[in-house]
């Protein structure tokens, strides 16, 4: 007995149940209702309030204020220094000499020499010869002295500190400023320049090369305070213009004194 075969149906045959809940499988070239993945939707940023600048604190509002005060007040003390109002080399003490009890340093330039023949004085072995024909003065030095005394009156060609600013330099750091060139064709003779406090002190010779030109050679003296009344007292700055003693030629065309 045979029975009749099943209708056909456009069905295929599935490997599993379809009860109409699972969607079937889909092969290539099936329409697709999706060619990519499915957008996803991100949710849009909340507006962010914008962030208040930090404050500075109670110590750095204080070191901010402290420090323009410190320079406003700066900026008033240079002005009046610049206009003559205020010293600040004498308010800032400078350098102190020994026994000076921290006056402070004299601030002033002095000149001592300003190339006249008449303003010098030579001890026995020196010579002094004006040249007029500089404008401003200046004049030759020579030694043949191949040793020389740098204290009291000394034994070089001295010029004399006025006795009206011996008190500002007394018991400061001064310094000495020569301004000399050598002279004639051989080579540079050394010279020497001292400070002599009269019976008070003196710095000793300080040895200097010159150049054929007017340059200005320095050093530094603490001056030292007179102490008996009735000493010699007279302040001196001595040139030694050649240390050798063979006369060599030394211009010299100003000495000053001014506070370090």
């Amino acid at each position: 007995m045979s029975y009749p075969a099943d209708p056909p149906t456009n069905r295929p045959n599935l490997p599993y149940r379809d009860e109409g809940r699972i969607a079937p499988p889909t092969r290539a070239g099936d329409p697709q209702e999706w060619d990519e993945p499915p957008p996803v939707w991100e949710p849009e940023p909340k507006a962010q309030p914008a962030k208040r600048p930090k404050k500075p604190n109670g110590l750095v509002r204080g070191l901010i204020l402290a420090a323009v005060v410190i320079a406003v007040a700066g900026g008033g003390l240079f002005a009046a220094d610049r206009l003559g109002f205020v010293d600040l080399a004498g308010l800032t003490g400078g350098s102190t000499g020994g026994g000076s009890g921290g006056q402070p340093a004299a601030a002033a330039k002095h000149v001592v020499f300003s190339g006249r023949a008449a303003e010098l004085v030579a001890a026995e072995g020196n010579i002094i010869q004006e040249d007029t024909a500089t404008s401003p003065p200046t004049v030759w030095l020579r030694s043949r002295n191949k040793s020389a005394n740098p204290t009291g009156a000394t034994d070089g060609v001295t010029a004399t500190v006025p006795n009206e600013i011996v008190p500002r330099l007394e018991g400061r750091a001064v310094r000495v400023t020569v301004t000399a060139m050598t002279g004639g064709k051989d080579d540079p003779r050394p010279f020497a320049v001292a400070y002599s406090a009269g019976t008070n002190g003196t710095s000793g010779w300080f040895v200097f090369l010159p150049t054929r030109r007017m340059e200005d050679y320095s050093f530094t003296y603490n001056v030292p305070i007179g102490e008996m009344e009735g000493s010699d007292n007279v302040h001196r700055i001595a040139i030694w213009s050649d240390i050798g003693g063979s006369n060599g030629p030394l211009a010299v065309k100003e000495i000053f004194v001014s506070g370090e």
